[in-house]
């Protein structure tokens, strides 16, 4: 079965209420979502890692995990819809595209086989408004709750009036997520398979010491996370269950938690990339929703990113002793 572009999964919310609480929220400040060519298109996030309202870029790793902001506190039927999701909530956001506003084509990554999916409720928004995701115009109403595949291109822009705003939410996968969507299109179909969320466990220490040292790590295996090459694996020393990744300068970049006695997760972020230690002792970066394509058969408006599972050995840091 192809995989969807999109899929409405909720008939309906209050958008009276919804407007009602954006209201409220006119005199806060507004971050970019992203990095890529964009013009008047701005954010608030309501979940975000650390709990920062000023972050408004997709789920990064963290320290603390996402956390509620204090603009959420502001936004009680918002947090009403989140907290009804049946998943970990990675980041939500409320998105704004103002009048004569545009988001330059671009992929997100993000996915059923990366460990998360991207839904949207629509809050304000005009019949010129467009969203263009794999060729195809979406045409979504207010209180609506819709999943998209973000993994195939997409452009916004805003020809109109109105300042357009969704309530946009990414989360880790669970079966009752699952069950939101039609039978004839449960995910488990999907090209790539599904990554489903996994809780974190307690281990005992000595299968923490085997990931520990100093790891080189290439960019390019990271997709989309920020983070120096060399990492140095050591055990936390304010949660003992924990490993904590430190950059040449001595800065935590992200928390590792077990998800059993041979595979760690960034904590934040999606449980599609892991470290496992093999049997052998190795340590690797496994990748879950890595994308490619075939450059003879690619159009950049509709061709999905084909998705598979990559498993890197990482190497000793030169600086290791």
């Amino acid at each position: 079965m192809p995989r969807p572009l999109c899929q409405r999964l909720h008939a309906g919310y209050d958008v009276d209420r919804l407007v009602r609480e954006l209201r409220g929220l006119e005199d806060h400040a507004r971050a970019r979502p992203g990095n890529f060519d964009a013009k008047g298109w701005n954010g608030i996030s309501l979940v975000m890692a650390e709990g920062r309202a000023d972050d408004t870029r997709s789920p990064a790793p963290s320290r603390s995990g996402p956390r509620p902001t204090p603009a959420l506190e502001r936004c009680p039927a918002h947090g009403e819809i989140i907290a009804s999701l049946p998943g970990p909530i990675l980041a939500a956001r409320l998105l704004y595209l103002e009048p004569g506003g545009s988001a330059a084509q671009h992929r997100d990554a993000i996915g059923f086989a990366f460990g998360g999916v991207r839904l949207h409720v629509p809050i304000v928004t005009h019949p010129d408004v467009e969203l263009w995701i794999g060729g195809e115009r979406m045409r979504w109403e207010p209180g609506e709750l819709w999943y998209a595949d973000f993994a195939f291109p997409h452009r916004l822009a805003n020809p109109s009036s109105v300042t357009r705003v969704h309530l946009v939410i990414d989360i880790a996968i669970t079966d009752a997520l699952l069950e939101l969507f039609p039978p004839a299109l449960v995910p488990a179909r999907v090209a790539g398979g599904v990554c489903r969320h996994r809780p974190v466990v307690t281990i005992d220490a000595s299968a923490l010491h085997r990931f520990e040292g100093r790891w080189h790590v290439p960019r390019a295996l990271f997709l989309a996370i920020n983070a120096p090459e060399d990492l140095s694996f050591e055990q936390s020393g304010e949660e003992p269950n924990t490993l904590v990744a430190r950059g040449p300068d001595g800065e935590i970049v992200f928390v590792l938690d077990p998800l059993d006695e041979r595979t760690l997760a960034i904590r934040g972020y999606y449980q599609g990339i892991t470290f496992e230690a093999s049997e052998d002792g190795r340590v690797e970066l496994v990748h879950r929703g890595r994308v490619t394509f075939d450059p003879e058969t690619f159009d950049e408006n509709t061709t999905p990113w084909d998705l598979f599972t990559t498993r890197t050995p990482l190497e000793r840091s030169p600086a290791s002793p």
